[in-house]
C-alpha cells in the first residue's frame, strides 16, 4: 500500500507545529505578572506621538520614524501599529512578540532538520523552547531581541535553501532579512560578523563555489535595501550610530563571562525580572495551574539553575572526536559564530554585562549542544538514539524546573524593580485624577503610564533633573518653574524603590530651598502589598 493522501506533508510539518505550540503554552501563563517596564514600552512612542521618534523623516503628512536612538530602528514600531491601534494593554504588547517567538522556533526547527537530521532538530528545539532566558526575553521584549532572533534564525535558513538551490532570489531573502535586522538593532554587526567567519571556518567550499560578481551584487542590493533607514541616518548624521556607540573597554571580562554563564543557565533574570522574597505579604496560589507550580516547587525545592552549562562544557569536549569521526562542521559553524560574536562584546563597552545582549547569541549555543550530542549518537545507531533522547529529555526537565521556579516568584514574591505590577493600580490611580498635569521625576514610570492611556495623558519629564548639582541661573529657574504650579501631581518612587537614586532627597531639598513642601496625596503598592510609587503636590511651606 502506498502512503495515504497527505500523510508525508503531514509527517514533514506536525514535529515544528508541535514546538512551536509548545512554546505558546510555556510563555503565555507568564504574560500578566510583571507590569509594563519603561525600555518593552520605548517602541510605541512614535506610535502614540507622531514625531516621537529620535529620527524621522516627513512622508506626506506623517512623520515616519525612521530610528529610536543611534543604535535601534523603529522596525518593531511599524509592525505594532496596527495592533496598538486597537490595544495598548500589557497582552497586546506581548502576545505578538511571543508568536514571533514561536515562528523563530519553527524556522529553527525546519533549520536544524534541513542541515543535519530529525533527531538534531527535535533535541535542539525542545531545549531552546525551554531554555528560561530565551523564553522570558520573547515574553518581555524589553532588549530589544525577538526580532533579532526571527531574523538571524530566518536569515541563516534562506542560505542554506539557497546553498541548495542556487536561487538568487533566495539569496537576495537572506540579505534583506539580515539588513532589516541591521536596522533594528545595529549591534546584529556582531553576529553578521560571526556568520561571515563561522561559515569562512566551516563551509570555505561552499563560500568558494557562490562567491561571484552576480551574487555579491545582489546579496549587496538587497541588505542595503533591508538596511536603508540605518544608512540614511548615518549619512545625514555623520555615522551617529559608530560615534555614539562604539567605545572600547577591556576591563569588563570577569563581568561579562559571569553574565554569560548566567544567562547560560537560566538564572540571569532572578532579582532583576522576579522578586526573591515576598516582602512580608506572600501571595497564595489562586489557579489550577499556579496550585500545580506551587505542589512541583514542593517536591523539586528551589531550582535557579538548569544543566546547560555542563551539556556546552560536553559538548566543547566532543569536537575534537567529531573532527576524527566527522560531522564537525555544523558544531563548528555555531561555535565560531557564537565565539566571534561574543569577543565584539567582550571589547565594547557596556555590552554584554545583560542578558538582553548575552542572549543575541541563541540560539546558537543549542545548536552547538544539539548537532554536537546527536551526531556522535550516530554512530551507536538505536543506543545512541535512546541516549541522546535521555539526555536531551534530562536537561529538558531541568530546564522547565528553572521556569517552574520562576513561575512560583512570580506567583509568591511578585515581579521586582522597574517590572512592578504596581504600574497597573498607579494607572488606574492617575486616571481617576482631575488634574491634566502629571510630573515624572523618576525612571521607569513615564512610558508604561504613557502606553497604558494610549497616549491621552499630559505627561511630562523631569528624570534627573533635580540631581542636577551644577545649578545656574537657567537652570534654578526652570526648577522654579515646575514647582511653583499647585495643579501638577509628581509621580516617583518610594525611598526603598529609587530607580536615580537619591532622587526624592534631592527633589525635597530643592523644593525646601524655595520655599516648597510636599503635600501627600497617596501611596501605591503592588500586589505583596509592599508601598512602591508615590503621588504628592508641591505646596508653599
Amino acid at each position: 500500500m502506498g502512503t495515504p493522501p497527505g500523510f508525508g506533508y503531514l509527517s514533514k510539518w506536525w514535529p515544528p507545529w508541535v514546538c512551536a505550540g509548545l512554546f505558546i503554552c510555556l510563555g503565555v501563563p507568564f504574560l500578566g505578572y510583571p507590569g509594563i517596564q519603561q525600555d518593552e514600552a520605548a517602541f510605541a512612542g512614535p506610535i502614540l506621538h507622531q514625531g516621537a521618534a529620535f529620527f524621522r523623516i516627513k512622508f506626506f503628512h506623517y512623520q515616519l520614524p525612521l530610528m529610536l536612538v543611534s543604535y535601534y530602528g523603529a522596525l518593531k514600531t511599524w509592525i505594532w501599529v496596527p495592533i496598538l491601534s486597537f490595544s495598548s494593554s500589557s497582552l497586546a504588547m506581548r502576545l505578538p512578540a511571543l508568536l514571533i517567538g514561536a515562528i523563530t522556533i519553527f524556522a529553527f526547527f525546519v533549520l536544524l532538520d534541513t542541515i543535519h537530521n530529525r533527531q538534531t532538530a527535535w533535541a535542539g528545539t525542545i531545549l531552546l523552547c525551554t531554555d528560561a532566558t530565551f523564553l522570558l526575553t520573547t515574553c518581555f521584549d524589553w532588549g530589544p531581541v525577538v526580532l533579532q532572533h526571527f531574523l538571524f534564525v530566518t536569515g541563516i535558513l534562506l542560505a542554506v535553501k539557497f546553498d541548495r538551490s542556487g536561487s538568487r532570489k533566495l539569496l537576495m531573502g537572506t540579505f534583506f532579512l539580515f539588513g532589516l535586522a541591521m536596522w533594528d538593532k545595529a549591534l546584529f554587526s556582531w553576529m553578521f560578523i560571526g556568520i561571515a567567519i563561522g561559515s569562512l571556518s566551516a563551509f570555505p567550499e561552499k563560500l568558494r563555489r557562490h562567491l561571484n560578481g552576480e551574487n555579491i551584487v545582489c546579496a549587496a542590493q538587497a541588505f542595503v535595501i533591508g538596511a536603508s533607514p540605518l544608512i540614511l541616518y548615518n549619512v545625514l548624521k555623520h555615522f551617529g550610530t559608530y560615534r555614539s556607540n562604539v567605545h572600547f573597554a577591556l576591563d569588563e571580562f570577569p563581568l561579562k563571562l559571569h553574565q554569560l554563564r548566567e544567562t547560560w543557565n537560566g538564572a540571569t533574570l532572578f532579582r532583576y525580572l522576579v522578586n526573591l522574597t515576598d516582602g512580608g505579604q506572600p501571595r497564595e496560589p489562586v489557579t489550577a495551574l499556579e496550585h500545580f507550580t506551587f505542589w512541583v516547587h514542593s517536591l523539586s525545592g528551589d531550582h535557579f539553575k538548569g544543566a546547560n552549562e555542563l551539556a556546552l562544557v560536553l559538548a566543547l569536549l566532543l569536537i575534537p572526536i567529531l573532527f576524527i569521526v566527522g560531522g564537525w562542521r555544523v558544531p563548528v559553524f555555531a561555535l565560531v559564530n557564537a565565539a566571534v560574536a561574543w569577543f565584539q562584546m567582550c571589547i565594547t563597552s557596556g555590552a554584554g554585562v545583560a542578558a538582553h545582549h548575552t542572549i543575541l547569541l541563541w540560539p546558537l549555543p543549542t545548536v552547538l549542544i544539539a548537532s554536537s550530542f546527536t551526531e556522535l549518537s550516530l554512530r551507536f545507531k538505536r543506543v545512541g538514539t535512546l541516549a541522546i533522547a535521555l539526555v536531551g529529555l534530562f536537561l529538558a526537565s531541568e530546564n522547565l524546573l528553572v521556569l517552574n521556579q520562576y513561575h512560583y516568584d512570580f506567583v509568591r514574591n511578585g515581579a521586582a524593580g522597574n517590572w512592578t505590577d504596581a504600574i497597573y493600580p498607579l494607572s488606574n490611580r492617575v486616571g481617576e485624577l482631575a488634574t491634566t498635569k502629571i510630573m515624572i521625576y523618576d525612571w521607569g514610570i513615564l512610558s508604561p503610564l504613557d502606553v497604558l492611556h494610549r497616549g491621552r495623558l499630559r505627561l511630562k519629564s523631569a528624570e534627573s533633573l533635580f540631581l542636577r548639582s551644577d545649578d545656574n541661573e537657567e537652570l534654578r529657574k526652570a526648577k522654579f518653574a515646575l514647582l511653583t504650579d499647585q495643579q501638577t501631581v509628581w509621580i516617583g518612587h518610594t525611598d526603598e524603590n529609587e530607580q536615580f537614586r537619591g532622587v526624592n532627597a534631592s527633589l525635597s531639598n530643592n523644593a525646601a530651598s524655595f520655599g516648597f513642601r510636599e503635600d501627600a496625596i497617596g501611596v501605591v503598592c503592588d500586589r505583596n502589598s509592599r508601598p512602591i510609587f508615590q503621588l504628592f503636590r508641591f505646596v508653599p511651606r
